[in-house]
């Protein structure tokens, strides 16, 4: 076994003894796995495992990107509870074949198995990444299908089937408080001069009632902090999801701050206010610029109208709701003042207020 991550708590005896529990996602060239380990004797440990097939060098740059940019991301923040909001790495390794096949009880690594930290510059075929990772409970995309219902603004005193979703209340404590850790983990992104491209309900996990942000593999730093706008530009690469692009980024082929927010925007307004959400396309998809900004514009035009925000999945009262619209509107808009962080202190606001009454 060569140079494989001795991260955190996670060692060679964890990775060679790492068996499978069950499926927990699957992609066009990813799938996600519980698997446990019993290399302490005290108790079995649980994680998630990731198993990506790389094809090519576009993919073996983008997963090592992410891996690199949550590595960085941890070395960065020195508060625990803030580095929590990203997602963790704890080891993660190449193979030049698939791990064994799924079998609950069966060992993930084959014996005889080469791991490495080395992604060939040239490779025929495919080789195999696998990285370590906590378990989380669920993305916002399954807690937005989990709770379907959707309740006129102003009713508070309905029942939902199940009153607290992922540990979140379906209140206005609820909305409010994954709203606020939302624009939070945004602000940091800023702080940090991070502009992670590729922000949706799938890529935000939930733990414990706490969102935590996911998959960097379109992300990076800014080369300075001193600038005003937080830029990426990679000419040739349009990076991102259809949805959640902005038209003005895909014409540069830029991922920018605003771009960022107005992901976000759409994540929250979908979370709070939006139907179920139905299943993504999977795969590469080709980004246009006129797409773009036809699926901006008609989010806009949606944000403007009253009418969209009548009925929420968490239930509201008239003042919670007009402060979530307008921090919505904010991050979504273009031109507006509304940064992450002044909307996280907005929310701050509103919610010491509301202990306070």
């Amino acid at each position: 076994v060569n140079a494989v991550a001795r991260l955190k708590d996670v060692d060679l005896d964890v990775i060679s003894s790492l068996t499978y529990e069950k499926e927990l996602g699957k992609g066009s060239f990813k799938t996600v796995y519980l698997v446990s380990s019993d290399a302490d004797r005290q108790h079995r440990k649980t994680y998630a495992l990731a198993v990506e097939r790389l094809r090519g060098k576009r993919d073996s740059r983008e997963a090592l990107q992410g891996i690199e940019v949550a590595l960085k991301i941890a070395q960065k923040l020195s508060d625990r509870n803030e580095n929590r909001m990203f997602e963790q790495v704890y080891a993660w390794w190449v193979q030049p074949s698939a791990p064994n096949d799924f079998e609950r009880g069966q060992s993930v690594v084959k014996t005889a198995e080469k791991l490495s930290q080395r992604i060939p510059s040239s490779f025929l075929g495919s080789i195999w990444l696998l990285s370590l990772k906590p378990v989380y409970d669920m993305d916002l995309k399954k807690f937005a299908q989990a709770t379907p219902i959707l309740y006129p603004v102003g009713d508070t005193n309905a029942f939902p089937p199940s009153p607290i979703v992922a540990g979140i209340p379906l209140t206005n404590e609820g909305a409010l408080k994954l709203t606020r850790d939302l624009c939070h983990i945004g602000a940091i992104m800023q702080q940090i001069g991070l502009v992670h491209r590729d922000i949706k309900p799938k890529n935000i996990m939930l733990s414990e009632g706490h969102p935590v942000i996911i998959d960097f593999g379109f992300a990076g730093f800014v080369s300075s902090l001193d600038k005003k706008r937080l830029c990426i530009v990679e000419p040739g690469y349009v990076k991102g999801e259809l949805d959640y692009v902005l038209g003005s980024d895909v014409a540069k082929f830029q991922g920018c701050q605003e771009g960022d927010q107005y992901a976000m925007a759409k994540t929250i307004f979908n979370v709070l206010f939006g139907p179920a959400l139905a299943e993504e396309f999977s795969g590469r998809k080709t980004i246009t610029e006129s797409d773009a900004l036809e699926q901006n514009q008609a989010f806009w035009d949606l944000l403007s109208k009253e009418e969209t925000f009548q009925k929420c999945r968490f239930l509201l009262s008239e003042s919670t709701y007009t402060t979530l619209v307008s921090v919505v509107r904010g991050l979504a808009f273009p031109n507006s003042n509304l940064s992450f962080a002044s909307a996280e202190r907005l929310l701050n606001e509103v919610m010491d207020n509301t202990e306070k009454s």
